[in-house]
């Protein structure tokens, strides 16, 4: 039973690069409501795109399962929910928010977090979790953010 899940996640995480929306939204909502990590992520990205709520972006969906994914530690749904948070696109913006899961992002060593958190820091409001506090204002260590966000990328 395991190795059909783990087939049906490649699968679905196949079809959705290839742009079979809909085969991915089937093989991947059954793993998605288990708990599967990774197949939330993807269900969020076709929600986000409009592709799960069939060519309209649906961001109550994608947040739910965005958050889903995010509360497991899997660092693309910490970024991409950090952003909607932080562009309060398709909900109220909240650059703390945005701040704390661009961070946690971060501590899973994922390069477009790194990105964005320093972004944060030179745009944005005040940093305001232990990180933040520690990077401060310091303009050294965020260029040093997102240098290191750049070769990884």
């Amino acid at each position: 039973m395991k190795n059909d899940k783990i087939e049906n996640l490649n699968d679905g995480m196949r079809a959705y690069h290839e742009g079979h929306y809909e085969t991915a939204a089937k093989l991947l909502m059954p793993l998605a409501t288990e708990g599967n990590d990774e197949a939330q992520y993807y269900m969020a990205m076709l929600y986000l795109s409009g592709e799960g709520g069939k060519y309209k972006p649906n961001y109550e969906e994608a947040i739910k399962w965005l958050q889903l994914s995010s509360e497991q530690s899997h660092p693309q749904a910490q970024t991409e929910l950090g952003y909607l948070y932080y562009t309060g696109e398709g909900t109220d913006t909240n650059q703390a928010r945005a701040v704390i899961l661009y961070e946690q992002a971060v501590v899973l060593d994922y390069a477009p977090a790194k990105a964005n958190l320093g972004m944060a820091y030179v745009f944005g409001n005040q940093p305001v979790s232990n990180l933040g506090r520690m990077i401060g204002s310091d303009k050294s260590k965020i260029i040093l953010i997102n240098e290191q966000a750049t070769w990884q990328w």
